[in-house]
Formats: structure tokens, C-alpha cells, sequence
């Protein structure tokens, strides 16, 4: 028998495939033989690399590449609603079209294979992979798993439950990008008949996020072959393999706490920042120095040394920026109108005593066009860093919310006194991470992505968040919020930190008000004294569980240490403040420090909200009678 590897790619990706036939080279491949899949016919600079390496070919079926590329368009005309959007989009009939190219595999030389997609390089060896496939026709090595379903299949189906196994599905999802199986498992035979049962409507699963994945996980889900996922199975033992995450680099390998990687996905990294890299251009990649070592692996002396573009380049690049601001100059000036108009309606609405709810509604169209893309790089305060004072961090935390995630940036972006932002992903689904990436690419040099592995939840992903800010003193921020034009002001009016105190807002506009609390050091006592003495129940109960607020990072992470086999599911807020207060620690309401609240659909409040209301309520309990809280 034959085991090979499947690459798919072409000119515009030369760079990376370079890289990646280097990587197989040196680290465990050498002698597995390599079959390129054309992804069209830009192959000029492919084909002259594949003739100086034997052990590497070219697909040249194209009976087959003709059959897949079919197949695939007869199965998305057939999905209404992804006609509808890609045309609403401008966009042609089979979105990506080309990447079902890979389903070229099953028809390939090769009778076990693993395929890789370009923009991976290998750091350790495939053995371990071959030998599964002895016991199983279908094997990955992802966190595909914990990612949101909604990114491979439409939930909002009725059919799905009478397609699919629901239980048994979320477990079966992988990433398209990387897997390995055997030669026929997918054929002409079953194929038709999948196609024939796609036609009949069950194509409408299939989410579009992704169309290459989404039917290659239809098509794994419905044949039942077995199938096995070393990174679900064994998630203890397998490693990481995002760019997004921290490894140790040990002579151009990568490691995940002493484990060595078995691979490494550049995924939504662009191929044009990957070639202005290797053109000579100071681009900021991660792991930057690893790629160019595999990419000039066996031509050291090309590797460019690397400086800012030139003038030319940099005239090019500013006529088109010239271009663009004299459309974002537009849209400031509708936003400013917009602006004025919400300001005189606010006046008016204040001067007709309208009451609460109509505030509500206004304070919300004013924070969306604030917190909107073009709001937060437009309407943003700026403020000068402060002489004297050390400058802060800000944490954000983000999980599956990449429409909101600029948003919270509102009013730190230009900030001075925040020199370092931190946004932790918490293992959200590899599409939602991309558009979280696209979203504030280019924002601002002090933003920096780091991403979970696996899914911690709210809890652990906020420790994780404030583990990686490099200031002494941090602000915690859900992704869904946003600091008001003069949270930062009213930390710093404060003459000097006390790294006991947690300090919290007083406002959570436009809903909450906890301004009876202002100026107040609370310590467990005194938290017991609020909960009995105070007539309004809530407040207390609403202003612990409330968060978004300033720490210091050192006193808070030793905290987290102190409970870290804590696991909290819901209202993980009130459960860490409970935490601190139990250890010593104080809460201290600031006068007129706010923040924006933004509510929506996807709450984890609201996603949660029975079960956050039983942590509460065992809380506030344990709070009163002295007692220790059990969390769930």
C-alpha cells in the first residue's frame, strides 16, 4: 500500500508551498511522496519547483477535477438560500469553488493519505496518523469540535435532526483544511446517491460559512463511515495547532508545553502579506523567522533581508489610502449629521419627559453608530498618555461575536494610557475568528489576538485574557460592552492604585445604575451588610455579577491560582468577585465610572440566565449566612 499527502494550491500560493515541501523534508515526510492538486491553472513557478524534487508530483486527472468541481456546483444550485445570499453578494453561483478541488484525493495515487492545505507546515511526525487510518476510514487532528456547529451546519434546519445524528455530530465536525483517509472512501457510486438525496432538499443542512467544509462534513456525516479525531479523543495528549497560539520554538520546531506539534495552519493568514514577506517587506506574520526558515531552507542566501517598502510602493499604497479616506471623510460627515440629529432628539425627548424606555432606545441608536466600525475609528476619543502614571492594559474576551468585537474598542483605540489591548478568542469557530481578524486588521499596532485551543468558558477565558497583558493594572471587558468617553479619566482621577481593590463602574448605561454604591470599599462584611440593610434587592445582586472593570493583574491572577480548580458555568463574574472577596479583597464602587451595555441576542446572560440565576442566588445566600458557596 501507498501513503502519500494531498497539497492543493497554486502560484499565488508559491511561497507557502515551498515552506511546507521544506517542512515535510526535514521533519518526519521526506521520503512520503507528495501529489500537488491544481487549484486552477496558475501552476507556472509549481511546476518548475516540482521538477527539482522526485518525490513530488502533479494531479493530472482532470476527469476527476471536472467530476468534483460538477458535483460540487450541482449540490450548491440546489441550495436556495445560499443562491440567494452569494447573489445578493455579487457573488458567482458555487462560492470558492475551486477548494472542492481537494475531494481529488479519492481518486489519487495514493491508497492512505494525509491532506494538507497550503498554508501549513509540518513540525513532527505522521506515523502516528497512517497507522489510525488502519482502524478508521476518516481521521483528524483538530478542535474543529468546539467551535460553534452553526459553522457546518444550519441549526435553523428542521431537517437536520431527521438527516443527521444531532448527539453524534458535534463530535464528527473537522476542519477541512487538514484530515487524512484512504483512496474510494468517497466515489462516483455513493457520491450520486448523495447527490440525489442533496437535490431532494437536504442540501438546505449545509451551513455556507465555509461551503468546501461544510460538504465535505455532510458527506462524511452521511456516509457513517468510522471516524476518528485525535484532538477529541485524546485532548489531553494532542497539541495545538493555530498560529494564534503561544508555542516554544526549539531549533525551528514548534512545541505546546514540551509536546511537539504535528502541524502548523497559517489559516487567514493572506497569501499577500505571506509573498510581501518574502518579497523583502517588513510584514508582521506570526512566527515569522519559523516560515522564512522553511521557505529559504534550501536557498539561505535568498532570504530577503527585510525593510519598509519602497517609495514607489508606499505612493501606490497612499493613493489607494487617499482613495479610501475620501470615502471614510464622506461617511464621518453623514455620521456627524446622524450625530446631531440623535443629540437634538435626546433634547427633545428629555424635554417631553417620555420616560425610561424611550431613553433607552435612543442611548441604543446613538451607542450602535459609536460602536459601529466607522464610529470607533471616527468618533473615538483621544486622549495623551499621563506623565508619571504607568499606562494599562485592556482585556477583552471573545467568543463567536466577531459583528461586535470593534466595538469594544470604542474609546481605547486612541487612547494613550492603553498602550497594550489584548483580545482572547476563546476557541471560536475558525470563520468567526477569521472575520473577528479581518475586522480589526490594521487598527492599531497595540492590539494583540490570542486564542484558545478549546473552549474555557467566560470564567476561565477572562484569567486567560489577563494573563497575557504585559501592564501591572488591566481593565476586563466583554466584548460586547464598551468603555464610556470617561472610564479611563475616572481611573486615573484616582491619586493611587490600591491593588486590593477591584474597582467598579457605577453605571452600565443605559440599564443599569448602581450609583447608590459610589465610593464604597466593599469587603465580605460589608456585602452582607447591603444584602440585608438595602430595600432593593437587586442592587447588589446586579452590581456583583456586573464586571468590566479595573484589576490588578498580579493580585488578580494569584486569586484565580488560589481557586483555579474552580469551574463555574454561569454568572462567572459574581462567582470570581465572591472569590475575591473570600480571599481578602475588596470591591470598591467609582463614582461616574460607566460603561456601555450592549445588549443583543447572543448574551451569554441570556444564554445562561436560569442557571447564572441559581450561582447568584447561591452566592448572595452563602454571602449572608457566612456560609461556602458550592458552585455547580
Amino acid at each position: 500500500m501507498t501513503d502519500g499527502i494531498y497539497i492543493l494550491a497554486n502560484d499565488v500560493v508559491f511561497d507557502h508551498l515551498v515552506a511546507l515541501l521544506n517542512s515535510l523534508e526535514v521533519n518526519g515526510a521526506k521520503n512520503i511522496p507528495v501529489c500537488i492538486i491544481p487549484y486552477d491553472n496558475r501552476l507556472k513557478k509549481v511546476q518548475v519547483e516540482i521538477a527539482t524534487r522526485p518525490h513530488v508530483t502533479l494531479f493530472e486527472n482532470t476527469d476527476s477535477i471536472i467530476f468534483w468541481e460538477d458535483f460540487a456546483t450541482q449540490v450548491w444550485k440546489t441550495h436556495a438560500k445560499a443562491q440567494k445570499v452569494w447573489q445578493s453578494q455579487g457573488l458567482k453561483p458555487v462560492q470558492c469553488l475551486e477548494m472542492h478541488r481537494k475531494l481529488c484525493c479519492f481518486d489519487g495515487p495514493f491508497d492512505k493519505f494525509i491532506y494538507f492545505d497550503a498554508d501549513t507546515l509540518l513540525m513532527g511526525s505522521l506515523d502516528y496518523i497512517y497507522q489510525k487510518l488502519d482502524e478508521f476510514d476518516w481521521v483528524a487532528n483538530d478542535f474543529q469540535y468546539k467551535s460553534d456547529l452553526n459553522y457546518i451546519f444550519d441549526l435553523s434546519s428542521p431537517k437536520l435532526p431527521q438527516i443527521l445524528n444531532i448527539d453524534q455530530l458535534q463530535s464528527h465536525t473537522f476542519c477541512a483544511g487538514w484530515f487524512a483517509s484512504k483512496a474510494g472512501i468517497l466515489n462516483r457510486n455513493n457520491c450520486s446517491q448523495f447527490l440525489a438525496q442533496l437535490i431532494s432538499g437536504e442540501a438546505e443542512i449545509m451551513s455556507l460559512r465555509g461551503a468546501d467544509q461544510s460538504l465535505l462534513n455532510y458527506l462524511v456525516a452521511r456516509s457513517n463511515i468510522s471516524f476518528y479525531n485525535f484532538a477529541y479523543a485524546e485532548p489531553e495528549q494532542v497539541t495545538g495547532n493555530h498560529w494564534s497560539s503561544e508555542f516554544d520554538v526549539i531549533d525551528y520546531v514548534l512545541y505546546d508545553k514540551g509536546r511537539r506539534l504535528t502541524y502548523l495552519h497559517y489559516m487567514s493568514i493572506s497569501a499577500t502579506k505571506i509573498n510581501q514577506l518574502c518579497a523583502g517587506e517588513d510584514v508582521e506574520i506570526p512566527y515569522r523567522d519559523l516560515f522564512l526558515h522553511y521557505r529559504y531552507l534550501k536557498s539561505p542566501e535568498k532570504c530577503p533581508k527585510l525593510k519598509s517598502p519602497s517609495w514607489l510602493v508606499r505612493g501606490y499604497r497612499n493613493a489607494k489610502t487617499f482613495v479610501r479616506q475620501k470615502n471614510i471623510n464622506f461617511r464621518y460627515k453623514l455620521a456627524n449629521t446622524e450625530m446631531n440629529i440623535l443629540r437634538k432628539a435626546a433634547r427633545k425627548i428629555s424635554s417631553l419627559q417620555l420616560g425610561n424606555k424611550v431613553y433607552q432606545q435612543y442611548y441604543k441608536i446613538l451607542m450602535d453608530l459609536r460602536t459601529s466600525p466607522l464610529g470607533v475609528r471616527l468618533i473615538s476619543i483621544r486622549r495623551p498618555s499621563v506623565a508619571n502614571r504607568s499606562k494599562i492594559s485592556l482585556a477583552i474576551t471573545h467568543f463567536n461575536r466577531s459583528s461586535l468585537v470593534v466595538g469594544a474598542l470604542c474609546n481605547a483605540l486612541y487612547d494613550d494610557r492603553i498602550d497594550d489591548i489584548i483580545i482572547y478568542d476563546d476557541a471560536s469557530s475558525p470563520e468567526e475568528f477569521s472575520r473577528m481578524q479581518a475586522n480589526i486588521a490594521n487598527l492599531s499596532p497595540k492590539i494583540s489576538i490570542r486564542r484558545g485551543e478549546q473552549n474555557f468558558g467566560a470564567y476561565k477565558s477572562k484569567i486567560r485574557a489577563i494573563s497575557h497583558c504585559k501592564n501591572e493594572w488591566a481593565i476586563i471587558l466583554d466584548s460586547d460592552n464598551a468603555l464610556s468617553e470617561t472610564y479611563v479619566d475616572r481611573i486615573y482621577h484616582i491619586t493611587a492604585w490600591n491593588p486590593k481593590l477591584i474597582y467598579c463602574p457605577t453605571s452600565a448605561n443605559p440599564y443599569f445604575n448602581f450609583k447608590l454604591l459610589s465610593d464604597i470599599e466593599i469587603n465580605i462584611e460589608k456585602a452582607r451588610e447591603l444584602i440585608l440593610s438595602n430595600p432593593n434587592p437587586k442592587l447588589f445582586r446586579n452590581f456583583i455579577n456586573d464586571g468590566n472593570y479595573f484589576v490588578n493583574v498580579h493580585k488578580y491572577l494569584d486569586c484565580a491560582e488560589e481557586h483555579q480548580d474552580i469551574c463555574v458555568q454561569a454568572s462567572d463574574v459574581a462567582a470570581f468577585n465572591y472569590l475575591w472577596l473570600k480571599s481578602g479583597g475588596s470591591l470598591y464602587a467609582v463614582s461616574n465610572l460607566s460603561y456601555y451595555h450592549r445588549q443583543h441576542s447572543g448574551s451569554y446572560w441570556l444564554s445562561t440566565m436560569t442557571d447564572s440565576k441559581k450561582v447568584l442566588n447561591k452566592i448572595i445566600e452563602a454571602i449572608t449566612n457566612h456560609k461556602k458557596c458550592d458552585f455547580l
